[in-house]
C-alpha cells in the first residue's frame, strides 16, 4: 500500500501539475517547487476503517503571483475529491494506487510564510483528508 504522500504526488502529476513535487522536504533547486508533508489528523476509526490524515502543501515561487496561482490550481484539485457538491468524477471520492479517499477539505487557505534566503516566496496550505483502505 502507497503512502498518502505518494498518493497525492501521482494525482496531482496525472491532473497536469508541472512544477516538481517533493515529499517532506523541499530541494533548493529550482526556484518554483512543491513540497507535501503529512501530518497527524486525529485517531483513526478501525471499525469503520477510516483514517483521517493531514496533507500541507508548501509551495515556493520567484513571485508571490507564480506561488498563489500554483497554490490556487492544487487547492482546486484536491478538494474536488469528495465535494458533493461539485458534478465533478471526484464527488463520490477517489482511488489512488489503491488506496480509497472519500473527502480532502482545505482547513483555512493559504499561509503566507515569508521569503528563503534566495528571495523566493514561500507560502502553505493545509489539507484534511478522509482515507479508507
Amino acid at each position: 500500500m502507497s503512502n498518502i504522500l505518494d498518493d497525492f504526488k501521482d494525482h496531482l502529476v496525472a491532473k497536469g501539475v508541472t512544477t516538481p513535487i517533493t515529499k517532506s522536504g523541499m530541494a533548493e533547486e529550482p526556484d518554483d517547487a512543491i513540497a507535501l508533508y503529512e501530518y497527524g489528523r486525529g485517531p483513526a476509526n478501525k471499525v469503520v476503517g477510516l483514517y483521517p490524515k493531514g496533507l500541507q502543501v508548501r509551495v515556493r515561487a520567484t513571485s508571490y503571483a507564480t506561488g498563489r496561482a500554483l497554490l490556487q490550481t492544487i487547492e482546486d484539485e484536491l478538494t474536488k475529491i469528495g465535494d458533493e457538491f461539485n458534478q465533478s468524477e471526484y464527488a463520490g471520492g477517489i482511488e489512488i494506487n489503491g488506496n480509497r479517499y472519500n473527502k480532502v477539505r482545505d482547513l483555512g487557505g493559504v499561509n503566507p510564510m515569508g521569503r528563503d534566503e534566495k528571495d523566493r516566496i514561500e507560502m502553505t496550505q493545509n489539507f484534511e483528508v478522509e482515507r479508507t483502505t
